[in-house]
C-alpha cells in the first residue's frame, strides 16, 4: 500500500499503449440548461485484465493478449450526492451507462445503426460484464 500524498509522486512511467486498450473514462453529467459531461479523471487511464491475471510488457510495450476493456462507463448526476461519488464508487452506483458497440452490430457506422434502430430500447436488454476489483 502506497501511504505518501498524491502531490509527492512526480516520477513519470513511459509506456506505449494501444489506444484499444485503454478504458472509456467515468463522467460527470451536467444538466444545467444544455448538458454537458466532464472527465472525472483525465490524466488516469485504466487497463482492465482478465480476473487473476496481470499486465505483461514487451520492453515498453503493454501486451495486450490478457486486456479487457468494459463495456460500460459510469455518468454521475452532478445535482445529487450520490451521482457525484457514482465515478468514483464504480461498485456501489445506478449510474451505469452501457456502451453499444457499432462495430460489432454489423452496421458500417454509427449513423447506419442509430436509423436501423431509432425509437427501440437499446439498452433494457443488453447485458454487461462489471468490472470485479481485486481487494
Amino acid at each position: 500500500m502506497l501511504h505518501r500524498q498524491t502531490k509527492e509522486l512526480e516520477a513519470v512511467i513511459p509506456l506505449d499503449v494501444n489506444v484499444q486498450a485503454i478504458a472509456s473514462q467515468h463522467l460527470h453529467r451536467h444538466l444545467i440548461g444544455a448538458t454537458y459531461y466532464a472527465i472525472c479523471n483525465p490524466f488516469i487511464y485504466r487497463i482492465g485484465v482478465e480476473p487473476k491475471s496481470g499486465i505483461d510488457f514487451n520492453n515498453s510495450t503493454i501486451e495486450q493478449d490478457n486486456t479487457k476493456k468494459a463495456d460500460y462507463i459510469v455518468a454521475g448526476d452532478c445535482r445529487t450526492i450520490d451521482g457525484l461519488i457514482a465515478p468514483y464508487d464504480e461498485e456501489n452506483t445506478e449510474y451505469i451507462y452501457k456502451i453499444e458497440k457499432v462495430s460489432e452490430s454489423g452496421k458500417s457506422n454509427a449513423l447506419e445503426f442509430w436509423l436501423t434502430n431509432k425509437n427501440s430500447d437499446q439498452y433494457t436488454d443488453k447485458q454487461v460484464e462489471f468490472t470485479e476489483f481485486k481487494k
